[in-house]
């Protein structure tokens, strides 16, 4: 078999010959040689790669072991198919991976930078981290420059994404110029991660332009670049605008190729710009049956939670974080922030104001240690002001940034209509306990018994996800139902 002709993904181990290995260990050392000249590796050679089963891989052992893993998943994700970079990677245990026996320095720190970009890419902030220390670990005395750059470029990404954000800056501020085009677009993607947590759109736009100038073929960094554009407009209250460029990677032909860490992005931000506009059941509709990623880099439950928050269904809020909660340590503290801060406004609203003060606290606390302000300012302004008048000299300074950012941002809007929609029935029903009628009244005028209006009357709770009379007038009059006004 030649390199120009890829193997067969279905072949068997038994399909394997030792020609078929020697071109996987030849193709394994050229990519290799060629890692830090992308462009000239021949295409051949990563089809090759890309599509070798990961059984050749268990035919390998030793050196030749690590270069074909490491080569195999490096292939896969140059064309974009992380899931099956990631299975490559499994096919080899951690232990493996971390043998030195027979292996050059350099071949196992470019191993190490493969596995952390893969992380990254599914979001598993954690062993990201792990490999790209590794990788410098293993470089020891056996300097190279450019991969030493790119191990703290990931490293500091993956830092960025987590929130730690005092440790990603320092990287950015003493990265060497004029690095390399790749190491230039990993800077590139942790400069927009912390211009996004500042809510900078001047940042946000220039990330934007560099990853167009440095790569204008690469459809990952170009659907990366438009939702940096679209999440800046959005910052400049041109939602419309911010819209239409994260919806256009949802639809993108090539969505499916994109790492499972940028189309979680990509629906984030489609439902954020969906929710700004006040159109919170198709935010809903765009984040249905998706999962966050490992992690919760990107979490989609909190977002769930904000459109919650303006539909008024402050108990599916809630129930949409409490898994966040039980993730403990294992959620990334970035989005951790918005969790809490989704919470506190649903608590505040269901009347557990100590409660509310407690997790808007944790919210306010995560937010200052991860210089993060953009989830303050997707919250409903009102509630935030009260929160924030109740949380003392600590949250002050913090208050008066959100107070200067909302200049340019625009607080999302309430839903536009009644909703939950209920049954003609439930409306009539609904309306007569917001105008304070007694059940024996509205059961008289239904001609009904007072259980039938008990189990219609918990119905209605149940669909505008209320427990009580109180929390349902609450409710209604603060969504405008029927433009009633609250009985005294």
């Amino acid at each position: 078999m030649s390199l120009s002709e890829p193997m067969d993904p279905h072949a068997s181990p038994s399909g394997a010959t030792h020609t078929d290995l020697r071109d996987v260990v030849v193709a394994s050392r050229h990519l290799f040689a060629l890692r830090h000249e992308p462009d000239r590796i021949p295409a051949a050679v990563i089809a090759t790669l890309a599509r070798t089963p990961t059984s050749v891989i268990a035919r390998l052992s030793g050196a030749e072991r690590w270069y074909a893993a490491a080569a195999i998943a490096g292939a896969r994700a140059s064309a974009a198919s992380y899931d099956a970079a990631a299975s490559a990677l499994a096919a080899v245990a951690w232990e493996t991976l971390s043998t030195h026996a027979g292996i050059d320095p350099r071949a196992r720190a470019w191993g190490w930078l493969i596995v952390a970009e893969i992380s990254l890419a599914g979001g598993s902030l954690r062993r990201a981290l792990n490999a790209a220390e590794n990788a410098r670990v293993a470089l020891g005395e056996h300097p190279d420059e450019i991969m030493q750059q790119e191990a703290g470029a990931l490293a500091a990404l993956a830092r960025a994404l987590n929130g730690e954000s005092a440790h990603a800056r320092r990287f950015i501020e003493g990265a060497s110029p004029g690095p390399a085009a790749r190491v230039e677009r990993l800077v590139a993607y942790t400069r927009a991660v912390l211009a996004a947590a500042e809510a900078d759109a001047w940042v946000l736009s220039d990330c934007a332009e560099t990853l167009r100038r440095r790569s204008p073929v690469d459809d990952t960094a170009e659907a990366a670049a438009t939702l940096m554009a679209a999440l800046a407009h959005l910052l400049d209250g041109r939602v419309d605008e911010a819209s239409a460029k994260a919806t256009s990677i949802l639809h993108a032909t090539a969505y499916d190729r994109f790492p499972p860490v940028l189309r979680a992005l990509a629906a984030t931000l489609t439902a954020r710009t969906l929710i700004a506009r006040g159109d919170h059941l198709r935010a809903l509709t765009v984040l249905h049956e998706r999962s966050s990623p490992a992690g919760h880099v990107v979490c989609l439950e909190s977002v769930r939670a904000s459109a919650y928050l303006g539909i008024g269904w402050w108990r599916e809020c809630l129930r949409a974080t409490d898994g966040c909660l039980r993730m403990g340590h294992q959620h990334a503290l970035r989005t951790l922030t918005s969790v809490s801060l989704n919470r506190a406004v649903a608590l505040h609203r269901l009347g557990h104001a100590q409660a509310a003060d407690a997790m808007f606290a944790d919210g306010v606390h995560t937010a200052l240690s991860t210089g993060a302000i953009v989830d303050l300012l997707l919250l409903p302004p009102g509630e935030t002001d009260t929160l924030f008048s109740r949380a003392g000299e600590a949250a002050a300074g913090l208050s008066q940034r959100v107070r200067e950012a909302r200049t340019f941002t625009p607080a999302p809007r309430r839903a536009a209509r009644a909703i939950p929609a209920f049954s003609p029935r439930e409306e009539v029903l609904a309306r007569a306990l917001l105008a304070g009628t007694t059940m024996r009244e509205i059961a008289i005028e239904l001609h009904v018994s007072v259980n039938t209006i008990k189990t219609q009357t918990r119905a209605v709770y149940r669909k505008a996800g209320v427990r009580s009379r109180t929390e349902l007038i609450l409710l209604l009059d603060d969504i405008g139902f029927g433009g009633a006004a609250r009985p005294s």
